[in-house]
């Protein structure tokens, strides 16, 4: 029974409520269909597999268990016709923004659209430095004609000036070492960057960067193949950023 103000008005607290359990029936609708989870599944366990397939990110995870826990206060706990909690306005604006992250969650394009410089093999080290200088990138991908061949990196390139110092103890001539050989010097080369196409998730950008530490970038195609055209790029600083 809703308690309701003498002109049979829901009270403040009433819509409160309403509107939080709105916002979670939406949110259990909606992951359900996406795991393709039955109604006797625990939410619980539905939030655990969305975690997994990158329909929400660990943070969101872990407030919706939170708001899974305050619902079930909500519904089973009524003394008489007084709720025993009454979510603040502030949580419940939030969990209506969560459940708007989630019902409709942010594409990777055109959140990380962007010209993609690109470098290849015969390059001069020189060139790219340029361009460092110039326009503040440190994420080169690198092609031969139409295949990709790495991602050389900043850190590549110092790797490669401090090698070669060290060794040869004279002075580069920048304009005569190509991408080439710079790109030989690049650590973890087969690690450092990921494919994805422009339909997915930013979410699933996220859980690429949290789960493998030596991610450089990830590069953005429209079918995430690795021979098409390049429509963007992500780096951890954009992930950042995007907080």
């Amino acid at each position: 029974m809703k308690r309701k103000s003498r002109s049979g008005r829901l009270s403040h607290e009433e819509k409160l409520v309403d509107r939080l359990i709105v916002a979670f029936n939406s949110i259990d609708k909606h992951l359900r269909a996406l795991n393709k989870a039955r109604k006797s599944v625990p939410f619980p366990e539905v939030v655990a597999t969305s975690i997994k397939r990158s329909f929400v990110t660990h943070e969101d995870g872990e407030a919706l268990r939170t708001l899974s826990s305050i619902r079930n206060v909500l519904a089973h706990d009524k003394v008489s016709s007084h709720y025993a909690v009454v979510p603040s306005l502030h949580f419940v604006e939030e969990m209506e923004q969560l459940r708007s992250r989630i019902r409709e969650p942010l594409l990777v394009i055109p959140t990380f659209r962007r010209k993609v410089e690109v470098v290849s093999l015969s390059d001069s080290l020189s060139s790219v430095l340029k361009t460092i200088d110039k326009r503040d990138y440190s994420q080169f991908p690198v092609y031969d004609g139409h295949k990709f061949k790495g991602l050389l990196t900043e850190n590549g390139i110092t790797r490669w000036l401090a090698h070669h110092v060290s060794n040869h103890l004279s002075i580069v001539e920048l304009e005569e070492i190509t991408v080439r050989a710079a790109l030989r010097e690049e650590e973890n080369a087969q690690l450092n960057v990921r494919f994805l196409a422009g339909d997915s998730t930013v979410n699933e950008v996220k859980r690429l960067f949290a789960c493998h530490e030596f991610l450089e970038a990830v590069l953005i195609t429209e079918n995430g193949s690795l021979t098409d055209e390049l429509l963007g790029l992500a780096t951890r600083w954009d992930i950042v950023q995007l907080h």
